[in-house]
């Protein structure tokens, strides 16, 4: 025990001289020890109240403790011969500064018989695990930290306050009554709050409330993480415990991020007054103006015990509560005080009559030691140890409660308000029944209770998931248009194989249209493949739409520019450029040989072969895997407290747009392939070899679809529906556009030439030996015209075989052989 006083006699001289304020501007206000005036029975209670803090101060405290100094020394049968005075020091709500003003006072004489104070919690801790050791009683009029209860830190720690964890049994009442059974807590790093926070804790899993998050921050800090966690737990209810000059800092946060409004409730600190709100406009690191901050703290609730006497009848000093209210309002008045009414200033008056009784009481207990209370010293254990005991002993009627000390130093609320910020001031909304577990609102001091749309709000979101995917309706229209498209892919492959044979389709190389439309038939597949939804299909499907996509596109477009290539190196090869560039390029094949049907088939076999190793390799590697995404909905509801979210199946893998960008861009080279060869060939004069026009119509269509597609995509809502009708619509729209423009006019034309070839005829008999024999002829000339290809086709291999450059090349020499 000498040790330990030696070892705090030593850090209090520390600390007095390196944060000594001498005769700083903070202490103008504080009254010092004068010895002229100093009698006999004079006992000095050392006052620390926050004067000059930048939130909450206990300024209007003080005058409620000289009114009781008054009428406890008017007394003749209290303290008899003795005198209470104060000397007290201003805190200004910093560790640093409480910390040296408490040793000032114990350093400076005269002795101090007990200490009142501080008003901080923080500044409370250090002094009160110190006071026991200079045997003191400390008694607190605002420290309401749930640490201070622990006797074996605080043994001599007395507070006339409330003790916040008396506030647990409160706050499971006020959310079971809105049925808030889900929760977030926000709170301060400190020793103080994470009692409060262990006791909430215990209280809420007792009562089956869950915490979803609870997030501590450091004093100070901006707390845009803590908060911003807050946000995305989802959570509709914050208890917040901080202090008052973290609170604006927590609610620019809120404000910045929404987090306030009819969604949510915040139980805030029933401390934050109306000149909390006002001093946020002249604190540094705050980037909020009052009225953010105002508007998101507004409808915020809080739990308030009753700071005056519920009982209005007479108390320990003859005054009833109302009585002492109108005096001390005068007093501010009269005197000319500065400060402004404090709503502690009752656990003040309080306090000092605490102190005045334990001290009376200790008169006769002293007498047996033959001792007095002027006679006591910090080193006199004997002497505190009375007065320590006598001060749990005390019981009165006082102006803010019945005061009695449990075993903790606490005292226990008679009643306990429920309020709500509403305009800038707490307002009474209700009265906390925790016995019964219910809220009364039958008052006539109760106002109503406010919430921003009428609607209390809800702890958590009941959420109703509803498909957004790929409607059936949707799928049923799709597939349809698709069926029809392989139906007209199927009729023009069998008006491919009818008409084979007629120099019109001939000289289109009807081999390589099948491939056209084979690759036709695959897209339109695709997109029935792409509309199947549902968990279990979609995850076996989703890499085979790609597959389909690529692959038939290969088919079409490799198949249609392939055949371009073959008119254009046959009849357009006029420049050096041309013949040595594109022979270079297709040196593989011999092409300075007559190209044939198998040399056009290898180059879309390879192309193939390209197509399904970069497949493959998706496949392998990253294959595309079916997810579930989920939307929030804007519905009106008529429900509280539901939300409608709607979710989709999506297929999705971690390189997505790297294997997207190498499929596309694959098949945009096949896309300027195309571009080139019908650019080159656009003045070849045969109609039935000459597609230039019709590729280019195509080419324009699909690249200004896509890029329509593309700009849709990203600006519209990303869900399955709308992406399966934009790439689906894409598809059957360049697919069958293609294909009325490749292949309707061609037989719209054979289908002219036949009814050219009809003769007119007078009667049946005749018309059908017309008939006959115009076929007949027909089939003479074509078999001559067969024979004159064959020769042409010598003498051409012929001529490149010799490498004569001047030789004349035939319009009419026939492609398909």
């Amino acid at each position: 025990m000498i040790q330990q006083i030696l070892l705090n006699l030593m850090l209090f001289l520390i600390i007095g001289l390196i944060f000594h304020p001498g005769n700083g501007e903070h202490y103008t206000h504080e009254n010092e020890f004068n010895m002229e005036q100093h009698n006999k029975g004079d006992l000095y209670i050392g006052g620390l109240f926050p004067v000059h803090s930048i939130g909450w101060d206990a300024s209007g405290v003080i005058p409620a403790v000289e009114m009781a100094l008054e009428d406890i020394n008017n007394r003749s049968d209290i303290l008899a011969g003795y005198k209470l005075k104060l000397l007290w020091k201003d805190t200004q709500g910093k560790n640093h500064v409480g910390l040296s003003a408490y040793y000032d006072i114990l350093r400076k004489p005269p002795t101090k018989v007990t200490i009142l104070g501080p008003g901080f919690t923080n500044i409370a801790t250090m002094t009160a695990e110190n006071s026991h050791f200079y045997n003191l009683v400390q008694v607190s009029y605002s420290a309401e930290g749930a640490r201070l209860s622990d006797r074996n830190l605080f043994p001599t720690f007395f507070r006339t306050c409330y003790n916040p964890s008396s506030f647990s049994s409160q706050l499971v009442t006020i959310l079971l009554h809105f049925n808030w059974t889900e929760v977030g807590l926000l709170y301060a790093n400190s020793d103080d709050f994470s009692h409060s926070v262990n006791s909430l804790k215990k209280s809420f899993s007792q009562a089956g409330i869950k915490i979803a998050i609870a997030e501590d921050f450091a004093a100070g800090s901006s707390m845009e993480r803590e908060v911003t966690r807050i946000k995305e737990s989802k959570v509709n209810i914050i208890i917040g415990l901080f202090h008052v000059e973290d609170s604006w800092k927590v609610f620019c946060q809120a404000f910045k991020l929404a987090i306030y409004g009819y969604d949510y409730a915040w139980i805030i600190p029933s401390w934050l007054s109306k000149e909390f709100w006002i001093k946020s406009n002249n604190i540094q690191g705050v980037n909020c103006t009052y009225d953010q901050i105002l508007q998101a703290s507004q409808y915020s609730l809080a739990i308030d015990h009753s700071k005056s006497n519920v009982l209005n009848r007479s108390t320990v000093s003859g005054m009833t509560p109302l009585m002492f209210r109108r005096r001390y309002q005068e007093r501010l008045q009269t005197n000319n005080y500065t400060c402004r009414i404090n709503p502690y200033a009752g656990f003040g008056y309080d306090a000092v009559w605490a102190v005045a009784l334990a001290l009376d009481n200790s008169i006769q207990e002293l007498k047996m030691y033959n001792k007095t209370l002027t006679d006591f010293s910090y080193n006199d254990s004997e002497m505190g140890g009375i007065i320590l005991h006598q001060m749990g002993l005390i019981e009165f009627e006082g102006v803010t409660n019945y005061i009695k000390f449990d075993k903790f130093g606490n005292v226990q609320p008679r009643k306990t308000y429920l309020k709500q910020l509403q305009g800038g001031e707490l307002q009474i909304v209700g009265i906390i029944l925790a016995n019964s577990n219910r809220i009364s609102y039958q008052s006539p001091q109760v106002s109503p209770l406010i919430w921003p749309d009428d609607h209390t709000p809800v702890a958590k979101y009941r959420f109703v998931l509803i498909n957004i995917g790929i409607s059936p309706i949707q799928f049923y229209f799709m597939t349809v248009l698709a069926v029809t498209g392989i139906l007209l892919s199927t009729t023009l492959i069998m008006c491919n194989f009818k008409f084979r044979q007629e120099r019109n389709v001939k000289m289109s190389s009807p081999k390589l249209n099948y491939l056209v439309l084979l690759g036709c038939i695959i897209l339109y597949i695709a997109v029935i493949v792409m509309g199947i939804d549902g968990k279990d299909w979609i995850t076996k499907l989703c890499m085979l739409t790609p597959w389909f996509i690529c692959v038939g596109f290969t088919l079409a477009a490799g198949a249609l520019f392939t055949k371009t290539y073959r008119v254009y190196r046959l009849l357009t090869a006029k420049t050096k450029l041309r013949a040595v560039s594109i022979a270079r390029i297709f040196s593989f094949f011999k092409l300075k040989k007559p190209i044939r049907d198998h040399h056009l088939y290898a180059i879309i076999f390879i192309l193939l072969v390209i197509e399904a190793g970069i497949l493959t390799a998706w496949t392998v590697v990253d294959p595309l895997h079916s997810e579930i995404a989920y939307k929030v909905l804007d519905i009106p509801i008529a429900e509280r407290g539901t939300r409608y979210c709607g979710y989709y199946f999506q297929c999705n893998c971690k390189y997505k747009t790297y294997w997207f960008v190498t499929t596309i861009s694959l098949n945009a080279v096949i896309l300027l392939f195309g571009a080139f060869l019908a650019y080159e060939t656009r003045n070849i004069k045969i109609t039935s070899m000459n597609d230039s026009k019709e590729i280019a119509i195509c080419i324009y269509n699909i690249i200004l679809l896509c890029g329509v597609a593309i700009a849709v995509y990203i600006t519209t809502p990303k869900h399955s529906g709308i992406t399966y009708g934009i790439s689906g619509g894409l598809i059957l729209y360049c697919t069958t556009s293609s294909l009325c423009i490749l292949f309707v006019p061609k037989i719209v034309r054979n289908c002219k030439l036949i009814k050219r070839r009809r003769p007119s005829c007078s009667t049946e008999a005749s018309c059908n030996t017309s008939v006959m024999l115009s076929y007949d002829t027909f089939q003479e000339k074509e078999n001559e015209i067969r024979k004159l290809k064959q020769e042409v086709d010598r003498l051409q291999s012929t001529l490149q075989v010799l490498n004569c450059t001047d030789t004349k090349k035939y319009d009419r020499s026939d492609p398909s052989e």
